[in-house]
């Protein structure tokens, strides 16, 4: 393997230290990808040692890094940290332990950590595909199922929301939020906070006006927003830059996993049942009088609940906790009757145990039929 560049490739990209004279150029051409540590001379750029990939890469998957100091380059392909040319220690950090080429720096194992990630800043090129999928599905079909599936993806996302400094380290900085009147679903006079899925996304929409951002995990944005009585809602915006609205109904549930641990188990099951649901009163009457003509004589029913699921568009349950869930005749009748009941033409019919934790939740939180 040679020790020139071919500034002919097809692709090519250079990156120079901006505190040092060092230069990473990447390469890709006919069938191969090569990546360079090169320090200039007078007379022409020195190649200190090569990373040759295991197969062709495309340029537009590749992103060249430097430390604030720099003189640590970091190799990014395909949104991951893959090797780090280590000038001032003359070494390269990569999985290929072996040369291709004749160099005095020495080789070491590449291996990520988090400490890595914020001496790069690669959670700039954070992507989050699982909730770029949810929030694309949801505006496609705005379903109960999708609707679940997108606070889903929420509860393990994080989120990059503008803040009123230059640093997300800036002990001063606060979350800028932004009148109503940009989304039309909000009625009422207060604010918004806008929150994107990656940072991209963010410099597309407002980044270009000066605005910077930090990121904040999904859960604990709604636990925040949730103290503001002026914060009506927080609009999410995927890479493909569609946005939904979470409104202040659904800051608790979203909420729920930031709240202190220290709760007592009752409470937290209480927490959990005002949460998730709510009473139902339409039809209240109909399923009051299903239960206790059909089912609530039944020794293996211990009560029943008649509620709506905390989400939009959701449907009413009718959810029957039994003393136990183990196969038998008796819960063989009461899964054919529910199944053949009249009032599943409008809520749904679903059996719990009582040690199941929607069961226990229901009971500490929901009023029984």
């Amino acid at each position: 393997m040679t020790k020139k560049v071919n500034f002919e490739a097809e692709s090519l990209i250079q990156s120079q230290s901006h505190n040092a004279p060092f230069i990473t150029i990447f390469e890709s051409d006919n069938d191969i990808s090569i990546v360079y540590a090169v320090v200039p001379l007078k007379s022409e750029e020195s190649i200190v040692d090569q990373i040759v990939f295991d197969e062709p890469i495309n340029a537009t998957d590749v992103i060249l890094r430097w430390n604030h100091a720099g003189n640590r380059a970091g190799i990014i392909v395909n949104e991951r940290l893959s090797l780090i040319f280590d000038f001032e220690k003359q070494t390269t950090f990569s999985d290929q332990m072996v040369p291709t080429v004749a160099t005095d720096w020495s080789r070491q194992s590449f291996q990520f950590s988090k400490e890595l990630a914020i001496e790069f800043g690669i959670d700039s090129f954070f992507k989050q595909p699982q909730l770029d999928t949810a929030i694309d599905n949801l505006l496609v079909d705005g379903s109960q199922t999708n609707r679940l599936l997108f606070y889903k993806a929420l509860l393990t996302s994080t989120l990059f929301v503008p803040i009123t400094t230059a640093s997300p380290d800036d002990p001063n900085s606060l979350i800028y939020t932004f009148p109503n009147n940009i989304d039309g679903a909000v009625e009422f006079e207060g604010n918004l906070i806008c929150a994107y899925s990656n940072s991209n996304v963010f410099e597309q929409q407002i980044g270009q006006h000066g605005l910077s951002y930090q990121k904040i995990s999904a859960d604990f944005l709604c636990f925040q927003a949730q103290s503001f009585d002026d914060i009506l809602g927080i609009t999410i915006t995927s890479a493909s830059q569609n946005s939904v609205l979470l409104t202040r109904d659904e800051f608790k549930l979203l909420a729920l996993i930031s709240q202190p641990q220290r709760l007592d188990t009752p409470t937290l099951l209480k927490a959990l049942g005002n949460v998730f649901f709510v009473d139902e009163a339409l039809q209240r009457d109909r399923v009051q009088e299903f239960f206790k003509t059909q089912l609530s004589s039944k020794s293996l029913v211990r009560s029943a609940y008649y509620c709506r699921p905390n989400v939009q568009f959701s449907t009413p349950l009718f959810c029957v906790v039994l003393n136990s869930t183990k196969p038998s005749d008796q819960l063989t009748d009461i899964v054919t009757l529910l199944n053949r009941a009249d009032i599943q033409s409008f809520c749904q019919c679903h059996v719990f145990s009582l040690s199941d934790v929607f069961a226990k939740a229901l009971e500490s939180a929901k009023q029984p039929l």
